[in-house]
């Protein structure tokens, strides 16, 4: 017995809207001419125009600890950024809560992209799930030698090394009443509890 489909069955199947992605250099036409503006809380994850979640009270207490302590371990021509765009691609622009990049000439303004990121730093609430699936392996990808992650909900802190293709190969965890140290900054050591309190 023949099963007949409707017309208007196989037209709606036919005409499936397609995602509209963008390359860095299109997303930050946006931003050029105001379609977005620096009170859009959002970064291009391959290709898609991301809303960030939301910090709360713990988020925000915690980055102003990791500020404080990752400003300690740069200077030179090491330079902290705090929740500004990296480049990793042709379709990747996202913003981790901190980023080390090294930049020789102070003179030059030069955006930090996978080539002089050293570390990158998430505080993770609400966003855990999603900063661990999608950004680290996202880093890890681009190259990017170190980066970590602070667990707000599990109140712990993970050091990610060794980038490769397939993710991190190198993943250190503290827990409370734990410190770890970092490979590329000389003297930074997070210590959980001062961190996560």
């Amino acid at each position: 017995m023949a099963v007949s489909t409707h017309p208007l069955q196989e037209d709606a199947i036919a005409t499936i809207p397609r995602r509209r992605l963008f390359t860095v250099g299109e997303y930050e036409r946006l931003g050029e001419i105001g379609i977005l503006t620096e009170d859009d809380r959002v970064e291009l994850i391959e290709g898609e125009i991301i809303e960030m979640a939301a910090k709360g009270d713990a988020d925000v207490r915690c980055l102003m600890k990791c500020i404080r302590l990752f400003s300690q371990h740069t200077g030179g021509d090491l330079w902290l950024a705090v929740q500004d765009p990296v480049r990793l691609g042709g379709r990747l622009k996202p913003a981790p809560d901190l980023l080390v990049c090294r930049i020789a000439d102070a003179t030059t303004p030069v955006v930090p992209d996978a080539s002089n990121t050293l570390v990158v730093v998430e505080v993770a609430d609400s966003s855990l799930a999603y900063d661990r699936a999608t950004k680290m392996p996202l880093y890890s990808r681009a190259g990017i030698p170190e980066a970590w992650l602070f667990d707000l909900v599990n109140k712990r802190v993970e050091r990610h090394t060794d980038p490769a293709l397939a993710g991190y190969r190198l993943i250190a965890v503290a827990h409370r009443g734990e410190s770890l140290a970092s490979t590329l900054l000389p003297g930074l050591t997070v210590v959980v509890d001062a961190l996560l309190s």
